[in-house]
């Protein structure tokens, strides 16, 4: 704790926070806190607050900060949990406020929905329970809806399902399509609360407000017409063979699902033909995670016909940023070709891999490095299981890609920042503009349109595109080019024509100039 005190005295995030038990300690520790003007995220864990001494002088900071922006408490004890509760509802800067393991007595659930119904910053509020509430069971934390129907600046709310009945769920679904502040309502089923789910999706749809819902569960065991209900983005199927052909089918219409997870047998061809036409037709599926159950090992004869044609569609998909495969024991052809696919691919961002076995890991490492410096879209690639010695080099290699591609992408979205003559920034915006995928990443982490964005590279670049300017920029010249006259009359560089030194630039780099 000593050290604690010094840190937060410049610190802007403290991530997590753990006290120790010594009330002095945590004396010190409040008091600094107090102080403190830069702390702008604070998490506290559960073993950081436990005894019943000190949560005023913690409400009492809540409230006047000015600073703070996010706040995430994981306390059980409900003394704490009420000052918590108490310090926000005061405090003028909060904007995010994340509560788990959150004690909902009558109490306690009334504070909660004074400070929904009276706080005028928060924008996301979070909350986990650790009660067990049956499932359809009315239940204390009706009050939150009625005060967020008298909040106006809530824009994202996250509860568990089981806090509040379907038909008190109803209540607020049939308010969602007029509430303007209220963008997105998350809905976390868990284990126990999955038996609702169909009956939330029949009002979500009656309502019209399916897509400022999203529902969260851990598998996908609904009829597969809910599968248009938009307030699911992802789907995880553990269908027996017809269902899962039949949702596949449905899915290229379901623009909203952009994740989905298969659970599929080696050898099921309707299924891997009904998986393949979905990759070729889709243009909204982002992430897709296979899990392949052999339930033997698969000899090289035995895979290649059910997962070629997957294969082959994986290649022509250009909607997937996200791919996790898990196939026990694939032969050697199939890990060649999904390593051929992954190094190929122009969209692919991260990739996951797992045959089961070291021998099968060395594999895919060993395919997936031939020539992946070329590669401009990886991003992330992981391989589970150990790789021997002898295959360090591959790795390294795949590795040191990723690394690139990733280095390219932090340092084109400092463009905004940075000056417009950063040789840094300009270096690694010149290679991020050919690749459309490393495109989408910048746009993504600088929060601006993909059209937008675009023009901005173009007009920083503008400069480097003529001879001169491009050995300005370089540091060549000062000015401009001028070659001493040449004594066998060749063309020197200053006589070359735009044509010609536009065609130089499509081999020539700025980065190749050291």
């Amino acid at each position: 704790m000593d050290s604690v005190g010094p840190s937060l005295e410049h610190s802007a995030v403290v991530w997590p926070l753990r006290n120790p038990s010594e009330k002095t300690s945590r004396d010190s520790f409040f008091t600094t806190l107090s102080h403190q003007s830069q702390l702008k995220e604070l998490n506290l864990l559960t073993s950081s607050l436990q005894c019943n001494s000190y949560p005023y002088a913690f409400a009492e900071y809540l409230a006047t900060t000015t600073v703070l922006k996010v706040l995430v408490v994981s306390v059980t004890n409900e003394l704490v949990q009420k000052a918590v509760l108490k310090g926000v509802s005061e405090n003028s800067s909060i904007e995010e406020l994340f509560l788990n393991d959150f004690t909902g007595n009558q109490e306690s659930t009334a504070i909660v929905a004074r400070m929904i119904s009276s706080n005028r910053v928060l924008r996301k509020l979070t909350v986990y329970t650790k009660d067990d509430t049956e499932p359809g069971m009315p239940t204390t934390y009706y009050c939150w809806i009625l005060a967020l129907f008298e909040n106006e600046t809530l824009e994202e709310v996250k509860f568990p399902l089981l806090i509040l009945s379907p038909s008190q769920w109803s209540v607020l679904f049939q308010a969602l399509p007029t509430k303007q502040n209220l963008k997105k309502v998350h809905i976390d089923a868990g284990v126990d609360g999955h038996q609702l789910v169909p009956l939330l999706c029949t009002e979500l749809i009656s309502s019209g407000s399916d897509e400022k819902v999203s529902i969260s569960c851990l598998s996908f065991r609904y009829d597969v017409g809910f599968l248009q209900c938009k307030a699911f983005s992802g789907a995880n199927f553990f269908f027996a063979d017809d269902r899962a052909v039949a949702a596949l089918r449905i899915l290229p219409s379901c623009r909203h699902l952009t994740s989905l997870t298969m659970h599929i047998q080696v050898g099921k061809l309707t299924i891997s033909s009904a998986l393949a036409s979905l990759l070729e037709s889709t243009t909204a599926l982002r992430k897709l995670k296979l899990l392949v159950n052999t339930g033997a090992e698969v000899g090289a004869g035995d895979d290649s016909q059910w997962w070629s044609r997957v294969l082959e569609a994986l290649s022509h998909n250009d909607s997937l940023r996200e791919l996790l495969y898990t196939l026990f024991f694939p032969s050697d052809r199939i890990t060649a070709a999904f390593a051929d696919c992954v190094r190929g691919s122009k969209n692919i961002r991260w990739v996951e891999f797992d045959g089961g076995t070291t021998e099968h890991a060395n594999a895919f490492m060993r395919h997936l490095a031939k020539d992946i410096a070329k590669n401009y879209t990886l991003l992330t690639v992981v391989c589970y299981g150990n790789v021997d010695a002898d295959f360090a080099r591959d790795w390294l290699a795949v590795q040191e890609t990723t690394r690139r591609n990733s280095n390219l992408v932090a340092r084109a979205a400092r463009l905004l920042k940075a000056s417009r003559f950063d040789r840094y920034v300009i270096r690694a915006l010149e290679r991020v503009s050919l690749y459309p995928a490393l495109m989408d990443e910048v746009a993504e982490q600088v929060k601006t349109d993909k059209a937008e964005l675009a023009s901005l590279v173009q007009d920083r670049l503008r400069g480097t595109k003529s001879l001169d300017g491009f050995m300005r920029f370089t540091g060549v010249v000062r000015e401009s080019v001028v070659c001493h006259p040449s004594d066998d009359g060749r063309m020197q560089l200053d006589s070359l024509n735009e044509d010609c030194w536009r065609h130089i630039r499509k081999y020539l780099y700025i980065d190749d100039v050291k």
